[in-house]
């Protein structure tokens, strides 16, 4: 299953990546919702996790192409 982890704080964002890898999740991830949305024209994910306290943590949800795929959450490690 591949993930698509979009986490502004880099240290958070390198835990939490290298704790689904150990669960067994292929994970990009990614600090910026701009990395993210260009990364989402090249891949076909299976969820995307987003951090709630991001800037645009409301945004993302309502993307056509992560409906149905956002796990909002407040501390993943």
């Amino acid at each position: 299953m591949r993930v698509l982890l979009i986490e502004d704080t880099e240290r958070l964002r390198e835990l939490t990546a290298a704790a689904l890898r150990k669960s067994g999740f292929a994970v990009d991830a990614f600090g910026t919702i701009g990395e993210a949305e260009q990364a989402l024209d090249m891949v076909a994910y299976d969820g995307v996790l987003l951090d709630i306290g991001y800037p645009m943590a409301t945004a993302c949800p309502s993307w056509p192409r992560c409906a149905g795929m956002v796990v909002r959450c407040r501390s993943c490690c």
